[in-house]
């Protein structure tokens, strides 16, 4: 059979499933249209794929709340099964069920189409799935391989070591909220989208109220102490946020990605005082220009 591409646009919205959702419009990387090419015989997993496998999905099955494996006595019992989202050997009931629906990858046995289940679960995909089970199974599977792409840009992209200096001032200073908050943010509810809820909304809102005055002082000293360094922070800000949306990630993901981010970088248990340094940035215009 021909396979036919589906246009890249390299996005996925993290949103839960919900019936009706077109998952063309949530790809993140390259999909097709089902039915595969061929199906093919079961490849061996590796227990270095298993163990990744499984880590993506944080030991619990991504379809209840089940762990995957759990430990007695002195040794940790598997309770799982790797999955096949599409599956291997498709009856020709699956074949006209799926046909049209989407694929992650045209190897059934690849990883983007593997998932580990409980056996419970697995036992019930695996012989009673219906279309609607297919496609949330495929959204929860994309959600996950685009919390590896973002990860591995965590990595990817540097930030000066000013930051830190910046986040410890928030956390540490009491004094280190704007004492005129009357400050008003200008063109935020302008910049911000439906894919960003009411609650964030809101505290980023807040965050530039009674932080943005206090965080662009403290940028201006350290451009005193070492000149460019701010520069260069609002700069890699910007980039790291330029190479989100050229993945056409929603604003949703990207809000997440960059907390994530300078969390990461700056070595925090939280995203409190991240999700406050990304909230100038987004009033500055580096972030959601």
């Amino acid at each position: 059979m021909n396979k036919k591409v589906i246009p890249q646009t390299e996005s996925f919205e993290l949103v839960p499933y919900t019936k009706g959702t077109q998952l063309a419009s949530l790809e993140s990387k390259p999909c097709f249209e089902a039915p595969l090419i061929e199906s093919k015989n079961r490849k061996s997993i590796t227990r270095s794929l298993e163990v990744y496998l499984k880590a993506q999905v944080k030991n619990n099955c991504p379809l209840c709340p089940n762990q995957l494996s759990e430990k007695k006595k002195t040794n940790r019992v598997n309770l799982s099964d790797i999955a096949h989202i599409y599956p291997l050997h498709p009856t020709p009931e699956e074949l006209e069920m799926l046909k049209g629906e989407i694929v992650l990858n045209e190897d059934p046995n690849h990883e983007d189409n593997l998932i580990p289940l409980c056996l419970s679960c697995h036992k019930k995909y695996d012989t009673h799935k219906t279309k609607e089970e297919y496609r949330a199974l495929v959204a929860i599977k994309k959600n996950l391989i685009d919390n590896d792409i973002q990860r591995a840009m965590w990595k990817e992209y540097s930030l000066e070591s000013e930051v830190i200096q910046l986040i410890n001032d928030l956390l540490n200073n009491e004094s280190v909220a704007s004492t005129d908050i009357s400050y008003v943010p200008k063109k935020i509810d302008e910049k911000l989208d439906g894919t960003l809820s009411l609650i964030t909304k809101r505290r980023i809102h807040q965050n530039v109220q009674y932080y943005f005055l206090t965080v662009k002082k403290r940028l201006s000293e350290i451009e005193r102490e070492r000149p460019y360094a701010a520069t260069l922070i609002s700069t890699q800000v910007k980039v790291f946020y330029q190479a989100q949306k050229a993945k056409n990630f929603p604003q949703a993901r990207i809000y997440e990605s960059v907390c994530n981010w300078i969390m990461h970088k700056t070595d925090q248990p939280t995203t409190e005082a991240s999700e406050i340094v990304t909230a100038f940035f987004i009033q500055n215009c580096e972030v959601f220009e």
